[in-house]
């Protein structure tokens, strides 16, 4: 996160913290799940026992997930742009078809070794497998949105962080950095919107003043505002930071 240390960092991470899993507690339901899925797996009762235990864990794993359960506001991909998932996710989910795949002729020429696991060892396999695999996917289900806007962002500021940025822009960039950084912690950049009502809840904050802050920062080029109409509610609004926007946030941060 280099590209985003110089943009106000704590309340940014105040924002991500509301907004997304927190890691520990999707380790706290995530790896007792896991395990008690695996042991589940092996059908030895013994082993079975063992899922019970693990899964009274993830009860109560799920409990402080729940306590602790996040926003989720996340702005909506409007457009797709080159960057914005790594190269493995194209991949992954290939992965699934192309393994049998491959591994059928394998297996059909005698290549492949049958390796037959004692249920502890299989459980423990599978089970660090579904431990590792739930709470990765549920952490990055909450942050996808956050992830594709910094990607944007290390983009933006690789080509020239100084490009559109004035005086008078970084002041009202510096009021109005509590707007700025929410925006990026819902992944609203370049392009990804979020709606003006989710952006109060968010923020915690009434609408109408959120607003005319909005509006603000639109007039500056700091943010892009989309009303679909003159007559359009402020409500309805759906809001993206520009680029000059980042340029200036990371600005102010530097400071």
């Amino acid at each position: 996160m280099a590209e985003l240390a110089r943009i106000p960092a704590r309340e940014l991470a105040q924002y991500r913290q509301r907004n997304e899993v927190p890691v520990r507690s999707a380790l706290y339901f995530g790896v007792p799940a896991g395990f008690a899925v695996g042991f589940a797996k092996t059908g030895v009762d013994y082993m079975l026992v063992g899922a019970g235990v693990f899964a009274v864990f993830a009860v109560l794993g799920l409990v402080h997930l729940i306590r602790n359960y996040p926003r989720g506001i996340n702005a909506a991909q409007e457009e797709f742009r080159d960057g914005d998932y790594p190269t493995i996710a194209y991949i992954a989910p290939f992965i699934p078809i192309a393994a049998p795949l491959v591994m059928a002729p394998l297996s059909a020429a005698g290549l492949v070794p049958e390796v037959e696991l004692a249920p502890p060892v299989a459980g423990v396999l599978s089970g660090a497998w579904w431990a590792f695999g739930l709470p990765l996917g549920l952490w990055g289900m909450f942050s996808q949105s956050f992830r594709i806007g910094r990607r944007r962002i290390t983009k933006i500021l690789e080509k020239d962080p100084l490009d559109g940025v004035t005086k008078a822009r970084l002041q009202l960039a510096d009021a109005h950095s509590n707007i700025l950084t929410a925006l990026i912690a819902t992944g609203a950049v370049q392009g990804n919107t979020i709606n003006s009502t989710a952006l109060s809840k968010f923020m915690k904050v009434d609408l109408d003043p959120l607003c005319e802050h909005l509006d603000a920062l639109a007039k500056a080029d700091l943010v892009k505002l989309s009303r679909m109409g003159l007559r359009t509610a402020p409500a309805k609004w759906t809001i993206t930071i520009t680029p000059t926007g980042v340029r200036c946030l990371y600005q102010v941060g530097r400071r």
